[in-house]
């Protein structure tokens, strides 16, 4: 073998090795970011007070008899607010920036409970939350699946 070609191998070894590397770094990097980035999202969610009065009538199954009572619709607004977050998230499930399993593995809970509650399917249908709509039919049809 020349010490040309033996040259040239070792290029393309040292180059293919690069690439490989840089690969590696790239996906492990896009790993943290979408992990921190999915935090953030719980951390908004969860810790963050501006849900927790919804989350706990979605809990104790109060939400139709708390909206009854609201004559400033202004629990109406914070369900909105509790629903725009879930259609956010379908959104990017849509635009494929979340997958459905992740989305299940932080909010399968509360995409349960909306979904078993007539107040809120009734309010996704009446104020087009078309996004949430459908991840909620892929979110309830890949549970049965597993």
């Amino acid at each position: 073998m020349e010490t040309f070609q033996i040259i040239q191998i070792t290029f393309w070894a040292v180059t293919a090795l690069g690439v490989w590397l840089t690969w590696q770094t790239f996906n492990a990097n896009r790993k943290i970011r979408r992990a921190e980035w999915l935090k953030s999202l719980y951390e908004k969610f969860y810790e963050n007070d501006q849900y927790k009065s919804v989350r706990r009538w979605i809990d104790f199954d109060t939400l139709s008899s708390e909206l009854k009572h609201d004559g400033s619709h202004e629990k109406e607004e914070k369900l909105s607010d509790f629903l725009n977050f879930f259609e956010f998230i379908a959104t990017l499930e849509k635009m494929k920036q979340l997958s459905v399993m992740e989305i299940q593995d932080l909010f399968s809970y509360y995409l349960t409970r909306i979904r078993s509650s007539e107040v809120c399917m009734n309010y996704l249908q009446v104020y087009e939350f078309r996004n949430l709509e459908k991840l909620l039919y892929k979110s309830f049809n890949s549970v049965k699946k597993s």
